[in-house]
């Protein structure tokens, strides 16, 4: 994911990951995302975003439901 040594890792991925992982309450993905979206595009951004809905539509076991 993002921050790793390996130059090949997608930046639209790792942030749809730490998307959703911020949705489960992940308070150690915010910042990541936050320094993450520092370096992407609006439109990567909203790309990610929807790669990460889109996701979650498919498998909602992602998201952890909060009591």
């Amino acid at each position: 994911f993002y921050g790793s040594k390996k130059s090949h890792i997608n930046p639209l991925e790792s942030y749809k990951w730490f998307f959703i992982a911020v949705t489960n309450g992940d308070s150690r993905a915010k910042p990541r995302l936050e320094a993450l979206a520092k370096k992407l595009t609006p439109e990567q951004i909203t790309k990610a975003e929807a790669l990460a809905k889109e996701m979650i539509e498919q498998n909602p076991k992602l998201i952890q439901k909060k009591d």
